[in-house]
């Protein structure tokens, strides 16, 4: 019986040995298996991120949002994550909640850059300028190099009406922005508030040699050169533009040309524009009209005269301007009472005009009329003392008159 008894003893001795070694390695088992879990929560985490970064700048803001909160259920601890959430959240204007996911971002990661600067949009938004440029300049701390922050932050001080300090907190780092065109530009626009025209147009000739594909730069210069009553480079400029197929449509950039035509005498080409804006959509463009009338009238184009006179009447009732082609077009015709009643029309439209009434004075004197039309000069003059376009008119007309000045 104990040869048996031993053996028994043996069996349990290995079986608490077997036993105490499966405890241990299942306890390593676990740590392995939770450190796997952890790994493919990353992955998971990573994947739903990069689903909803390409949805959102798609513009599926739903399934984007979707995708972010999967991704940070999977791993809540990643501040990308966060701030995805917030501009997802931002661009479907649900701002508590956007700048709740900010906040969460700045706590897990004080330092991300991204989290300061679309704080600083979110305040901005909301009006919140002094917490915009706090965000904005932090931002610029944390990435110095990056011009996007500093051209927020100048931005900023300008709406702020600090136009001195954006422009020194620019300058300061323009060494390090110096070949950046929107800093550049907006240098520019800070010149050309000030009045500054000529540093305006070198700012924003440098920003277009600098980013020669962005129209804006170009435009700007445009602006800035016909201001400076530079007609001839501003034609070059907006003839180039117009001549690209995503600028077909711009009537903004054709009535911009139009205006460099005229300055520059070429009134062919400039109604020839005109006629083209004033078609199919543009039948209502009341600045076309007007603008096709006088330059029609330089060119003695009279049966466009007298149409776009009607048109502009038609269409703006209470300006002098469809009144004045009218009384014009009249005073060709050789009918010089309907001209001058044209110009009472526009008289009554605009009556502190004097300019209005040296016109009723041109058109008697050519109708022989002259002590009437130095009667309405009088009128002018009493009215507008100090008009120099009165006084000459009035003196000259009055020495061919031979009528006393006083």
């Amino acid at each position: 019986m104990r040869r048996f008894a031993r053996p028994a003893a043996g069996l349990s001795l290995a079986l608490a040995i077997l036993a105490g070694g499966c405890q241990g390695h299942g306890a390593y088992t676990q740590e392995h298996i939770n450190t796997s879990q952890a790994r493919l929560d990353q992955i998971k985490s990573a994947n739903e991120f990069q689903m909803a970064e390409q949805a959102f700048l798609a513009g599926e803001l739903e399934k984007a949002l979707t995708k972010v909160e999967q991704s940070i259920q999977f791993n809540n601890q990643v501040a990308r994550s966060h701030v995805l959430r917030g501009r997802i959240l931002a661009e479907m204007n649900i701002l508590t909640e956007s700048m709740a996911s900010f906040a969460r971002a700045e706590e897990l990661e004080p330092d991300n850059v991204d989290a300061q600067y679309y704080q600083g949009v979110l305040h901005e938004r909301v009006q919140e300028r002094e917490q915009a440029l706090a965000r904005y300049t932090r931002a610029l701390e944390l990435a110095p190099s990056n011009p996007q922050f500093a051209l927020a932050a100048a931005e900023v001080m300008i709406d702020m009406g600090s136009l001195d300090r954006a422009e020194s907190f620019l300058a300061e780092r323009e060494n390090i922005f110096r070949l950046d065109p929107g800093v550049q530009q907006l240098l520019g626009h800070i010149a050309m508030m000030r009045g500054d025209t000529q540093t305006a147009a070198a700012r924003f000739g440098q920003a277009r040699i600098l980013a020669p594909e962005d129209q804006s730069t170009t435009e700007d210069l445009v602006h800035a050169l016909m201001e400076l009553k530079n007609y001839s480079e501003a034609d070059f400029y907006l003839s180039a533009m117009l001549r690209r197929s995503e600028n077909e449509n711009r009537r903004d950039l054709k009535h911009l040309r139009v205006q460099c035509l005229q300055a520059l005498e070429r009134p062919v080409e400039a109604r020839d524009i005109l006629v083209g804006l004033v078609q199919g959509d543009g039948q209502t463009d009341v600045q076309a009209w007007i603008a096709l009338g006088n330059v029609s009238l330089q060119l003695r184009d009279l049966g466009r005269v007298r149409e776009a006179a009607s048109r502009v009447v038609g269409l703006a009732p209470n300006r002098p301007d469809g009144f004045i082609l009218r009384a014009m077009w009249n005073r060709h015709m050789g009918d010089y009472s309907a001209a001058l009643r044209s110009l009472d029309d526009a008289l009554d439209v605009t009556p502190q005009d004097t300019s209005l009434r040296v016109m009723q004075a041109a058109i008697l004197v050519e109708a022989g009329r002259s002590d009437l039309a130095i009667r309405e000069l009088r009128m002018a003059q009493a009215s507008d003392p100090s008009n120099p376009q009165v006084t000459r008119a009035l003196e000259s007309l009055m020495r061919e008159a031979a009528v006393p000045t006083n």
